[in-house]
């Protein structure tokens, strides 16, 4: 049995609100498809490698981890929500999956730890962290020299997005530009995005929108790390 591992501090903030929808989560066939359509072109585009760690933050009850899980060594689920958490591990524990593991992390107020992965994911989770600087910054000290990191996101919208739980969302999608940017700032190099899923839901109106979802990977350059520790053992 895998057991989760824990950071100092406990998550504050939105964690509540995704506790309480974590019993349900998986019945939203929207989600199922979307985290296909998302961990096909992320293998696609990082060209994932069998001797590769991964980390899928913000990754609720491990969609996305568990369709990327077959093609890397070892995938960990990191969230700010227990009860996600707790659903992704009791899907661990039924299938006995010795290389999948969960992280409670926060990333507004926790630090990395030591740990270092080769690829970070990050699906619909951007838009729900108040610094996005200070996200970035922690995913480039999280990752090896020459590790990936994987941003699938909203394209900018007008707010229509989160009409319910706005109070969750700190940013109404991005423009994929200056996301781009972003990374460069904080030492990343070649990025790229694609569009590779199209949301399509109503309004409060009941008008049709629809949402494009991006992914954007960027490359960690230089031989900097911030940190020391070797990646966790699952032996």
């Amino acid at each position: 049995m895998t057991t989760p591992m824990n950071t100092p501090t406990a998550p504050l903030g939105s964690a509540n609100h995704f506790d309480a929808a974590a019993t349900t989560w998986d019945e939203n066939p929207r989600r199922r498809k979307m985290a296909v359509k998302v961990a096909r072109a992320i293998v696609r585009r990082a060209g994932l490698r069998p001797e590769w760690d991964l980390i899928d933050f913000g990754r609720g009850t491990g969609l996305l981890g568990l369709a990327l899980l077959p093609h890397v060594r070892s995938v960990t689920g990191g969230d700010s929500s227990r009860g996600m958490l707790d659903i992704l591990q009791a899907k661990i524990d039924a299938a006995g999956l010795s290389n999948m593991r969960t992280l409670l992390f926060d990333f507004d107020r926790d630090e990395p730890q030591g740990l270092a992965f080769d690829v970070i994911t990050m699906n619909l989770v951007l838009h729900h962290l108040k610094d996005i600087d200070r996200a970035i910054a922690t995913c480039r000290r999280m990752l090896r020299p020459g590790g990936i990191v994987c941003i699938a996101d909203l394209d900018t919208e007008p707010g229509t997005f989160h009409e319910d739980g706005a109070e969750h969302v700190h940013h109404h999608g991005f423009d994929r530009s200056e996301l781009k940017s972003h990374l460069g700032d904080h030492g990343f190099t070649a990025p790229c995005d694609e569009t590779v899923y199209v949301i399509e839901k109503p309004d409060k109106t009941g008008t049709a929108r629809k949402y494009p979802v991006f992914l954007v990977t960027a490359i960690c350059g230089g031989t900097e790390r911030g940190f020391t520790g070797p990646s966790f053992s699952l032996s």
